[in-house]
């Protein structure tokens, strides 16, 4: 994670049930799981009215299955 604070945003790649989420919780203060079905009507009112939403909160933030809202790292550029 050296490069968070460089960079700003980190993607962290690699095979199904690897530790993914776990490393990134470690570091992250906040987190966002999009694959959570209670939150899921909250989050597509954000994606289709005020996508940088998502970017409020405690820094750095994790957003966990990021690939079911791409719109997510449009914000973050």
């Amino acid at each position: 994670m050296r490069y968070l604070p460089r960079y700003g945003a980190v993607l962290i790649e690699g095979c199904k049930w690897c530790g993914k989420s776990t490393t990134g919780a470690h570091h992250a203060k906040s987190i966002i799981e999009f694959q959570n079905p209670d939150k899921k009507q909250e989050y597509d009112n954000i994606k289709n009215t005020k996508p940088s939403l998502f970017l409020n909160g405690e820094k750095p933030r994790m957003f966990d299955e990021w690939q079911m809202y791409p719109v997510v790292w449009d914000s973050i550029r």
